[in-house]
């Protein structure tokens, strides 16, 4: 990925990499605000609460700026550091073992929404399907639920996630064959809601 800072000159990845390197802060800066929404948004699917998803977030970007030097550019950097989150996204809900997993459903706290321009009743009705959908992907097991974040609202194919998770494309569709039976055991109360 690249990014116009002046007219005819586009900086990559790779060349901010190196200005970080050198110790250039705007250059990190710059590098976070490229990432900041995709990493926040898988943070959010492994949290369930955003500001627990916010400082996951702050975690997976400091761990970049560590481990940065030991990016050898051997894969693309969007797939090294979606690699990094996820390890520390997993690692983070192991290391959650101790504390209570699940909160109620009233505790979840959902993404922003778009206004609805439908009634009062059927926003209502969306927004407690979305807080069933929310609490029902935090009852997965964390490796199950990343692959869904991944391909179900990432859009990532399963040659991508694979890379991210270090696993077989035919171990990311198990799992996600897995989540989605889950998901739609645990759903099923929904049916024919819409």
């Amino acid at each position: 990925m690249a990014i116009a800072v002046e007219e005819d000159k586009i900086i990559t990845d790779k060349e901010q990499i190196q200005l970080i390197l050198k110790g250039d802060n705007e250059a990190f800066l710059c590098l976070y605000r490229r990432y900041y929404e995709r990493i926040y948004r898988l943070a959010y699917g492994m949290a369930g609460r955003p500001q627990t998803a916010e400082d996951l977030t702050q975690e997976i970007f400091f761990r970049m700026h560590q481990k940065l030097d030991r990016f050898d550019g051997t894969s693309g950097f969007s797939t090294w550091f979606y690699r990094l989150a996820v390890n520390c996204s997993l690692n983070y809900r192991r290391g959650d073992k101790n504390e209570s997993k699940m909160e109620a459903i009233e505790d979840i706290e959902l993404l922003p929404n778009p206004d609805y321009s439908n009634g009062f009743e059927e926003n209502i009705l969306k927004k407690e399907v979305q807080s069933h959908i929310r609490c029902s992907l935090l009852t997965l097991k964390p490796k199950l639920r990343m692959v869904f974040i991944l391909k179900d609202i990432e859009g990532m194919t399963y040659d991508e996630i694979a890379a991210r998770m270090h696993c077989s494309a035919g171990t990311v569709a198990s799992r996600l064959s897995h989540a989605r039976l889950q998901m739609a055991h645990s759903l099923k109360h929904l049916r024919g809601t819409f």
